[in-house]
């Protein structure tokens, strides 16, 4: 057979860290998982009204973040959703958390939509890059809620976590590394 016998375009992809899996978001809104050889594993995920323009894989290899024009989501590796320990209320900004009933609740990110994503090296932190030169760091153990950082003046296309030297101050304390971002303003 064919690797990647899908016709549908991807708009992002990642790697497992045990390099054994590839994770991709296609422009019909669906996560996929793929092992090295190109072969699908599972059925699509479907989650997202538009394309998927962001994908991250966790650090420990558990956890999948999906961005899209719609918001964000969580997936486990075998591509089911899975509980989303916060939800941003955006009109007030703040956040509560979601019990297990409502797993297919949709996190809203913002008003803005999601076009990168990163995990923080210990993994208890979600970076999403978004319209509007904004940053938000989403807590992943259900503790309120974002933090929201904002130093661009135009859509955040990519996001990266650096370790190094440098301590970043997340919202529940000190990690190591640097947050390093893109955008058309540098």
């Amino acid at each position: 057979p064919t690797p990647f016998p899908y016709t549908t375009l991807f708009r992002s992809v990642a790697f497992s860290p045990d390099g054994q899996t590839i994770v991709s978001g296609g422009r019909d809104g669906a996560v996929r998982l793929w092992n090295i050889q190109g072969n699908p594993i599972g059925n699509p995920s479907q989650g997202h009204r538009f394309a998927v323009a962001a994908i991250a894989v966790s650090p420990d290899g558990k956890t999948i973040a999906s961005g899209s024009y719609d918001g964000l989501r969580l997936w486990d590796m075998q591509g089911n959703p899975i509980d989303l320990p916060v939800q941003e209320d955006s009109d007030e900004g703040s956040a509560t958390n979601i019990n297990g009933s409502q797993v297919e609740q949709l996190l809203q990110a913002s008003r803005n939509a999601v076009h990168s994503l990163a995990f923080s090296l210990d993994g208890q932190t979600l970076i999403s890059g978004q319209g509007g030169g904004t940053l938000r760091l989403w807590n992943l153990r259900g503790n309120p809620p974002v933090q929201t950082i904002r130093g661009h003046k135009d859509t955040v296309f990519s996001v990266t976590v650096m370790p190094d030297r440098y301590d970043v101050e997340f919202t529940d304390g000190y990690q190591q590394g640097t947050i390093v971002s893109g955008s058309r303003d540098g």
